[in-house]
């Protein structure tokens, strides 16, 4: 073989190496590539995998803690029962740790002496803007648990010109309360009705639209997190116990309305 012709059979073998090379490369590349596709795909299938693994469980964790709170307050309530049955505790004792605000049928739990004076805040005439006004005192007493029995006096000044200004102006007095007194729980007792005779009277008039303020006040309650206690069939069950104006009770309602009250908390 001559010179020239050995020159063009290396170069030959040279660009069938280089061709080789090129072709191994692409297909190392094409590898790389699709590996790297799966690797994102899977990467992601994992990512939502874990998503939805981790919102179940967190799903599961606050469904659990809703039945275990459910479980332990029904025992609870059940020990409280017994208790009370056995006369290992009284009623008036589960106010220990309570405050009661409002008017004159609130005031009454400690005039009738159910419940010592410091436990009660109350007067006649009082309504929301004195519940305003005695925030600072509330927060100074630093009870665990507030019951505010107001309403009646309200109805009558036409505090809120209606059931939805009212609800509102109640529910800024809450707010500024809750902002004062943060580890104090607030129970709203709905306004109590007045019977008939009451109703026949030209100064209890406005009291005939209570059915509409406490359907407002209830929501509102129920919109921001505030316990409602409705009473209204605690008054229609013991309607024997209205005093003679048809407005205040007499002493023997208010065991019944204390255990309405007692029932409501969380012992």
């Amino acid at each position: 073989m001559s010179q020239k012709q050995g020159g063009r059979a290396d170069e030959a073998r040279r660009k069938k190496r280089t061709a080789a090379a090129a072709a191994a490369a692409a297909v190392i590349v094409a590898i790389i590539l699709a590996v790297s596709a799966a690797g994102r795909r899977e990467s992601r299938a994992q990512a939502q995998a874990v998503a939805q693994g981790t919102a179940y469980l967190q799903k599961m964790e606050n469904r659990s803690i809703e039945t275990i709170n459910q479980n332990v307050t029904s025992v609870r309530k059940k020990a409280r029962a017994e208790a009370i049955a056995s006369g290992k505790l009284s009623l008036w004792a589960q106010f220990d740790t309570s405050l009661l605000f409002g008017d004159s049928r609130i005031a009454s739990f400690s005039e009738f002496e159910f419940l010592s004076e410091d436990k009660v805040m109350a007067h006649n005439g009082w309504t929301i803007n004195n519940l305003k006004e005695n925030i600072g005192q509330i927060a100074a007493k630093g009870p665990e648990n507030l019951f505010i029995g107001v309403g009646s006096n309200d109805l009558q000044s036409n505090l809120g010109n209606g059931a939805e200004g009212y609800a509102s102006e109640y529910l800024a007095v809450l707010k500024e309360l809750q902002s004062k007194a943060p580890d104090t729980k607030l129970y709203v007792i709905s306004i109590m009705p007045v019977n008939d005779k009451a109703l026949s009277e030209a100064e209890y008039q406005a009291l005939k639209n209570v059915d509409s303020y406490n359907a407002a006040v209830k929501k509102m309650c129920e919109d921001n997190g505030f316990t409602y206690i409705d009473t209204t069939s605690l008054c229609t069950d013991h309607a024997d116990l209205y005093e003679p104006d048809g407005v205040h009770f007499k002493k023997d309602f208010y065991p019944f309305w204390g255990q309405m009250l007692a029932d409501s908390l969380d012992l």
